[in-house]
């Protein structure tokens, strides 16, 4: 019988707490510690928790992106959302509802973002599902001046702002 040989682990599944026998990240298969979240779920790590119920829990962000950055978790693992599945329904309509009542109690008045990343080249860096509740600044996702409109409509055909990029026609 033949040994099988040990194979290193890909940064980002390291960093992810997986191990993979693929290169890309739908396929990862094998589990090999808790994530951040599940340790902040069972209290393992201390987190400052602002809400929590029976399927979610919610703490401030340690790196905020904005003035108020707040973090919405699964209490059970789900991955990503790749992941859900059809009985996921319930988890992933209270994620977006306590995002809305979470901006009502910090009185985000003026808008704010729920933002949920999907896998590396998202930014996901916690392979557990959470949603990012951002807000409390001017212009968080509004186009402006200095970040013009990423699409010009003219003479039946939509052009994306920056030249180098293709051109797409449509019917008016």
């Amino acid at each position: 019988m033949v040994e099988p040989v040990a194979r290193p682990i890909r940064p980002q599944a390291e960093r992810y707490n997986l191990i993979s026998e693929n290169s890309c990240n739908s396929c990862l298969k094998f589990r090999v510690s808790k994530t951040l979240f599940e340790k902040i779920v069972a209290r393992e790590i201390p987190a400052e928790i602002i809400y929590e119920d029976d399927l979610v829990l919610s703490i401030r962000d340690i790196n905020p992106q904005a003035p108020t950055h707040i973090l919405i978790l699964p209490n059970r693992h789900l991955p990503a959302v790749s992941q859900a599945q059809a009985d996921d329904l319930s988890l992933l309509g209270t994620l977006l509802l306590v995002g809305k009542q979470l901006a009502e109690k910090e009185n985000l008045v003026r808008g704010y973002r729920l933002v949920i990343n999907e896998g590396e080249d998202a930014g996901q860096t916690v392979a557990h599902l959470h949603v990012h509740l951002l807000g409390g600044r001017g212009c968080i996702g509004r186009r402006d001046r200095q970040h013009p409109e990423p699409f010009d409509f003219a003479q039946g055909e939509l052009r994306l702002a920056r030249p180098e990029r293709s051109t797409v026609r449509f019917r008016a």
